[in-house]
């Protein structure tokens, strides 16, 4: 797997929510200077203070336990950007939608879907795990306005400069509330087949939300267009 393109990717999005920010407050420092009044030099000295603050910019990854492939981009964020962001890593079936997952409802709290597709992995079932993913889409369709909300709580609570997102098929309403929430978006597929991750996504008009595929080849291009 290339880890470049997903990297450029998250950099620039980044860079321009960086630079938005600190326009904005060259443009409070040029106004502090034209005004003429008393308080330019504490209106400068305080917008300088804000363009050069240490504060790292949370970024929040969303991910599962289930598939190798997640856990490997996850630690590749982490050693690429995680000095100069703070990198919060977010097990969302699990952490964020529990109470709606189904096979945690049934089993009592004992158990979860992901537990349910890790055992049929190891089991060699695909058949069956099949059958389960069809399943689970209709049920993700099905509660999207639970899912959204509970996302939307989160998020706010959390606050990130940007969310990237590792997992399938819950994508469509990370999509809608990062673009309610105006926070930047990114998909990166960790399997050839995008198609999973971009479930319900059809004509997406936010101009910062991204995908990042694993190659840039007509063959894998050509089953998301």
């Amino acid at each position: 797997m290339t880890s470049y393109r997903p990297l450029i990717l998250v950099a620039l999005t980044i860079v321009s929510v960086d630079l938005g920010k600190q326009l904005n407050l060259i443009d409070d420092a040029q106004q502090a200077i034209l005004s003429g009044t008393s308080s330019i030099k504490k209106r400068l000295i305080d917008s300088v203070k804000k363009l050069f603050s240490g504060k790292k910019k949370k970024i929040i990854i969303f991910t599962s336990n289930g598939g190798g492939g997640h856990t490997s981009v996850v630690t590749s964020l982490h050693t690429q950007i995680g000095n100069a962001y703070e990198i919060q890593t977010s097990f969302i079936f699990k952490d964020i939608l529990k109470q709606i997952d189904p096979i945690h409802i049934l089993s009592l709290n004992q158990y979860s879907a992901e537990d349910l597709h890790n055992y049929l992995a190891q089991k060699k079932c695909f058949r069956l795990m099949n059958m389960i993913f069809t399943l689970g889409k209709n049920y993700i369709y099905a509660s999207s306005n639970k899912t959204q909300r509970l996302l939307k709580k989160y998020l706010k609570k959390q606050k990130p400069a940007m969310i990237i997102s590792v997992v399938p098929l819950i994508n469509n309403d990370i999509l809608a509330a990062a673009k309610e929430l105006d926070i930047p978006f990114l998909i990166i597929s960790t399997d050839l087949d995008a198609t999973p991750f971009i479930y319900g996504i059809n004509t997406p008009d936010y101009d910062q939300f991204r995908l990042a595929l694993m190659f840039d080849e007509p063959i894998i291009q050509g089953k998301i267009n």
